[in-house]
């Protein structure tokens, strides 16, 4: 006697995970080649930033060596172009806790460490034609990288939040960070203002730094600039646990804030 047939068996969905359950906070892969692309596009921004002024730098007819200038230049594309074209894009990643929320801290790291890698490829063969000491590229290479790590804690703090406001503070601050002190000075000359007696000249601003530490080797000293560079460069870490903190702090997580 033939059997019946069995009734289809309907498969039951999976069960939801539990609310408590840890989430995996990983990028997704769209998230990934998003953050891939922007950084393709930085650098390929950064370089031809620097064969422009490169050339325009053998172009000038100028007592100054090119390679005084070329420096200069590169720490204005650190301290400005980076800063103008990160906080003008409208980049997202998914938390899987969170939602939508802005660049992560790892996205600006990596774009720091990718525009340092590229600056090694200038600063140390400029060396050969400036006649600079190995000591003496050694501390421009760490102020311009200790400035620019300051720069990039600023760029993580406002690239972490979606609103206007919070971008266009992060600009302000990094505009401040590179002009901040000359135009201060020039109010201050402007109104005719001294401090005891005197004219403030300048000591802060990393454009001044940068235009004296890459001077004539005859007459750079490391006791003049060293102290100058460390200072900064512990502000530009004192900064990053600020931004991890208040990133931490903004998603509310217990854990790693990134």
């Amino acid at each position: 006697m033939p059997q019946p047939d069995a009734p289809p068996v309907t498969p039951h969905p999976p069960a939801p995970p539990p609310l408590n359950a840890p989430r995996s906070r990983r990028l997704t892969h769209s998230d990934m080649e998003l953050r891939d692309n922007a950084t393709r596009g930085l650098v390929l921004a950064w370089c031809l930033w620097l064969l422009g002024c490169w050339g325009v730098t053998l172009g000038m007819s100028s007592m100054i060596p090119p390679s005084r200038w070329m420096i200069v230049s590169c720490l204005i594309g650190m301290m400005a172009l980076w800063p103008v074209f990160r906080l003008s894009q409208d980049l997202t990643v998914r938390d899987p806790r969170r939602g939508v929320t802005g660049m992560t801290l790892s996205m600006v790291w990596t774009d720091w460490v990718c525009l340092v890698l590229v600056f090694q490829a200038v600063v140390w063969p400029l060396r050969l034609m400036s006649g600079w000491t190995l000591a003496q590229t050694a501390w421009l290479d760490g102020q311009v990288l200790a400035w620019s790590l300051l720069t990039g804690a600023v760029v993580a703090i406002g690239c972490g939040g979606r609103n206007a406001v919070s971008r266009g503070a992060a600009m302000l601050a990094c505009v401040l960070l590179l002009l901040g002190e000359p135009l201060l000075l020039a109010l201050l000359s402007v109104a005719g203002i001294q401090i005891n007696g005197h004219h403030w000249a300048l000591q802060l601003t990393p454009i001044q730094s940068v235009w004296q530490m890459s001077g004539a080797a005859t007459d750079w000293r490391a006791v003049d600039w060293g102290p100058n560079v460390v200072a900064v460069a512990l502000a530009a870490v004192a900064a990053w646990i600020g931004a991890w903190l208040w990133r931490r702090a903004a998603l509310g997580m217990p854990g790693r804030g990134e």
